[in-house]
């Protein structure tokens, strides 16, 4: 997998057929006789079965464990896994390589454009290292090789490195800007109430921090088994202590400056939300790249941060205008 020119070529010279089948119309007990009757190859451990519809369609994936577990009674349908990630067959290595590093997947099943099975490409395909599943260490090594091959191809050069990097930071400059021309907008306000101006470098630092957190955490956890609406709600639970806690420390700080007695209100209220909105960003922006098929890790950092500043511009200006400025 050393040659570039590899990497461009479809993924279904790579097909392995080193998967089954199960119609998504059987029951756990019919799945488990027609297991029995036609005897699958031995030769390569099943983890997952691929169910298809009466068309060959994929529309999900199958544990064994569920199938060992489950009620006989029960249809494939109901307990399958839905939410499946593909490749399609005239899709480039390139692009296996990005799923395996995303979601440190052992295999990826493949479709074409109608999304009919046609079988999976195995992540021992880009290594040359013989590992043992049962290794965790090993594996996770694995997945760190393809992502260092991924990004060794993608930055081959410094120009290469330049155009997947700089269109991202242009969204840096961009909310730059932005955030420039916020100031002037409420610079009645800043000029009026002084402690404000004081106080936004700590109000940017503690929202940008926590919304850096929240991505780093959402990326780290694309492959996790945990439902992504649980996962949002966990960080948002997360971010209302964090956003309290801080709001409630640095309100009450700020009342030594003197000042209005609204101006810590505004203060703590605005970190407060700010931190609420980072958190949810730092989840929400990430998974829409993943969305996209972009490299989240080039792209989350400068569009988050950028989203983020301008929230808590807004927020923290408009607030103080709203309970700082005379009507």
């Amino acid at each position: 997998m050393n040659d570039p020119n590899e990497l461009k070529r479809p993924v279904a010279d790579f097909i392995s057929k080193k998967a089954v089948t199960l119609s998504e119309a059987l029951t756990i007990d019919q799945a488990v006789g027609f297991l029995r009757a036609t005897r699958p190859a031995s030769e390569f451990d099943i983890v997952y079965f691929y169910v298809i519809d009466h068309e060959g369609r994929l529309t999900g994936v199958l544990p064994s464990r569920k199938l060992l577990l489950s009620d006989g009674q029960t249809l494939l349908r109901d307990v399958m896994t839905r939410n499946v990630v593909t490749i399609r067959q005239d899709e480039t290595l390139f692009d296996a390589l990005e799923l395996f590093a995303m979601y440190r997947l052992l295999a990826i099943p493949v479709v074409d454009k109608d999304n009919v099975f046609q079988g999976i490409l195995d992540v021992g395909l880009y290594t040359d290292e013989v590992f043992d599943l049962a290794q965790q260490t090993q594996l996770n090594e694995v997945f760190q090789l393809i992502g260092m091959r991924l990004e060794v191809s993608k930055h081959g050069s410094p120009f290469k490195g330049f155009k997947v990097r700089m269109p991202w930071l242009l969204a840096n400059i961009a909310g730059g800007l932005i955030c420039a021309a916020l100031g002037s907008l409420f610079s009645a306000t800043l000029e009026h109430v002084v402690m404000l101006a004081l106080f936004v470098p700590l109000v940017l630092a503690l929202a940008e921090s926590v919304s850096m957190q929240s991505m780093t955490l959402a990326i780290e956890s694309v492959g996790s088994k945990m439902p992504y609406t649980r996962q949002l709600l966990r960080e948002v639970a997360t971010a209302l202590l964090l956003g309290t806690t801080s709001g409630l420390i640095v309100g009450v700080m700020s009342v030594f400056w003197g000042g209005s007695v609204f101006a810590p209100l505004v203060i703590g209220g605005s970190i407060f939300a700010t931190m609420l909105m980072a958190a949810t960003l730092g989840r929400l922006i990430p998974k829409f790249i993943y969305m996209l098929k972009l490299n989240p890790r080039v792209a989350s950092g400068p569009l988050t941060l950028a989203m983020v500043d301008i929230l808590t511009l807004t927020t923290y200006f408009s607030l103080g205008t709203i309970l700082l400025m005379p009507s």
